[in-house]
């Protein structure tokens, strides 16, 4: 009789044991499926067929529950959040394609679909040289949109050289395209209108050598001379150093060089010039000022190519022998070198202004003595003999 009353006691137990488990469990579950609800309208790209598989495990799993114990309730739960992740990595998301920066095609695509899947999905034909980015087989995951750029026919000029090249790509990328490259202090200009970029490229190299110091030349002024006096009184010598050289070259040529000396073996010596600072005198004539070198008052008589006047000498011929003119020979001392010009201002009425050439000599042309030529003898008679100031011309 204890026996069958103990009995009775354990069931009624267990029945109450069995009613509070599935009471617990069951608002769990209905619990999960009024959120999964509230999910699906927030997540609204999940494809129609996992709701559909969500759905019906939510009801399997509250019908099994009604008959059988708790681990059933749990292996339907883990069903169920699998449920879930499956469902977030099949999420279709907007996918914008653009081409050469305008937006040509909107698509929508799962999270684990590669770029070069959603290109075919959206039937977007792309050539071997065209730049996508993320990469054909980059996975889509965060990206939300698909970059395609077109080649384009750039001129890269580099170091006084011209290189053509079809390139999606600009700057630097289009100038490593065509094969060159850019060191850090290298500079680049991009002209978009005529797909150019002119890059100018800078190199600075150090070099230690010996180099030769170059003399100055120093000028000492001496005022008892002319202008047009020099004279070198002390050779220049170049010096001797050890020096770090820095060259920079832009474009492949030299631009600028910088010696750092750090070691002078021999200095340089300068080069010393000797120069006059007074300046010769100068006469004013009609057609200006005129330099001389020396100025006399000289007496001056006239004569002509007669034999009264040149005796045996009298073939019109000067002692040079130049033909005697009127108005250009004149008979000077023998330290007057032939050719010397002289300006006698007195005598510039004349149509030679007053400038005539020493071209004669005469054996009584002495001291400062001056005879002018003429052609005729009564025009050197009428002359005479006559005190003038004249000029020695430069």
């Amino acid at each position: 009789m204890s026996m069958e009353i103990h009995l009775k006691e354990s069931n009624v137990k267990l029945n109450d044991t069995y009613r509070s488990i599935w009471h617990r469990y069951n608002n769990k579950i209905w619990k999960m499926k009024y959120g999964g609800s509230i999910l699906k309208r927030h997540m609204m790209h999940f494809p129609a067929f996992i709701w559909e598989k969500i759905n019906c495990a939510l009801q399997m799993t509250a019908s099994v529950c009604l008959r059988h114990t708790k681990q059933v309730v749990g292996v339907a739960m883990i069903f169920i959040v699998s449920c879930f992740v499956v469902g977030f990595t099949n999420a279709q998301k907007k996918v914008d394609i653009y081409i050469d920066g305008a937006c040509e095609k909107t698509v929508y695509a799962a999270s684990f679909n590669s770029v070069e899947d959603v290109l075919r999905k959206s039937k977007v034909e792309i050539d071997y040289n065209d730049f996508v980015s993320p990469s054909l087989d980059s996975k889509l995951e965060s990206s939300t949109a698909v970059y395609i750029f077109k080649p384009t026919d750039m001129t890269v000029q580099y170091e006084n050289n011209t290189y053509n090249v079809s390139t999606p790509l600009n700057g630097e990328m289009a100038v490593r395209q065509a094969g060159l490259y850019m060191s850090d202090g290298d500079l680049m200009d991009i002209d978009y209108e005529t797909n150019t970029i002119q890059v100018t490229t800078l190199d600075i190299v150090e070099e230690v050598q010996y180099i030769d110091l170059s003399f100055e030349t120093e000028t000492v002024k001496n005022d008892n001379e002319y202008t047009d006096y020099e004279e070198v009184v002390q050779e220049g010598k170049a010096g001797r150093a050890l020096a770090t050289v820095v060259t920079t070259y832009q474009n492949g040529e030299v631009v600028s060089k910088e010696e750092l000396i750090s070691e002078l073996i021999e200095a340089p010596q300068n080069k010393v010039v000797e120069v006059g600072t007074k300046k010769r005198p100068v006469v004013s004539t009609y057609s200006g000022e005129a330099i001389y070198a020396s100025s006399y008052v000289a007496s001056m008589t006239a004569y002509c190519p007669c034999s009264i006047c040149c005796g045996a000498y009298s073939s019109g011929y000067t002692a040079n022998g130049a033909r005697a003119t009127q108005y250009v020979t004149v008979a000077a001392p023998s330290h007057i070198p032939f050719g010397t010009r002289v300006y006698i201002p007195a005598l510039s009425h004349y149509p030679n202004g007053g400038y005539f050439t020493v071209q004669d000599r005469g054996g009584a042309i002495q001291g400062n003595r001056i005879d002018v030529y003429f052609d005729s003898h009564s025009e050197a008679l009428r002359f005479g003999r006559k005190s003038l100031q004249i000029y020695i011309l430069e």
